[in-house]
């Protein structure tokens, strides 16, 4: 039987973050052009608007609403046992996520205030922690259907996801510190360092990887 959900000091942590930037949107919401800039490319450029009323529910509802909706998906993951093996990094990535979106929420908003700063490095600098941060856990995610590294070789094996995950770990840390670097080289070089990177170590790996070690394990007969 499925424990009962519980909500704790965790959860009133992460929802105080995610009410921040809210709350500061709030204080300043007359000194806000009614469109804000909502959408940066990828050398930092405004390419997308949003009235700044939808745009501050908007940003709430995700800051306080993701998080909290990883809570309720872990009790319907059939794998729901294993997240007790992880707890403390599962609250880890809840973290992360809350204070991502919080950042991208309070940059926008200080960026439509005519602050000037770099909304890329800004990215490139979230990201480059955040990723430092998750890959240093990566190896000690469970098999969850959720959250992780989900390949269809990593799916269909317990010990194909466990040794994806450990060799994934440092890469994703590799690519935090690239992308923090990136931050600062010119924009369109920056652009194209983070996004091979990221593909290579993010994408191409984990594929080639997973793949490999689940012909590896069925020619061995496990």
């Amino acid at each position: 039987m499925k424990s009962q959900m519980k909500w704790g000091v965790t959860d009133i942590m992460l929802a105080v973050i995610g009410l921040l930037p809210f709350g500061y949107g709030v204080l300043v919401y007359d000194r806000l052009p009614e469109t804000m800039a909502t959408h940066f490319g990828m050398q930092g450029e405004a390419d997308g608007w949003q009235g700044k009323g939808s745009f501050l529910a908007l940003m709430a509802l995700l800051t306080l609403g993701l998080p909290m909706l990883m809570k309720v998906t872990r009790r319907i993951d059939p794998r729901s046992e294993n997240y007790e093996k992880f707890e403390h990094v599962y609250d880890i990535f809840r973290l992360g996520i809350t204070l991502i979106l919080s950042a991208a929420m309070g940059a926008t908003i200080f960026f439509n205030l005519g602050y000037a700063f770099s909304m890329q490095m800004f990215a490139l600098v979230g990201l480059g922690l955040f990723f430092i941060v998750i890959g240093n856990y990566m190896g000690q995610v469970r098999y969850n259907y959720f959250i992780g590294i989900k390949t269809p070789w990593t799916l269909a094996d317990e010990e194909v996801w466990r040794r994806t995950h450990r060799a994934s770990g440092p890469l994703i840390v590799v690519t935090g510190l690239v992308s923090v670097i990136a931050a600062f080289l010119p924009n369109v070089v920056a652009a194209w360092v983070f996004g091979t990177v990221f593909a290579g170590s993010m994408l191409v790996f984990p594929m080639v990887y997973s793949y490999l070690q689940f012909q590896r394990l069925r020619g061995d007969g496990k």
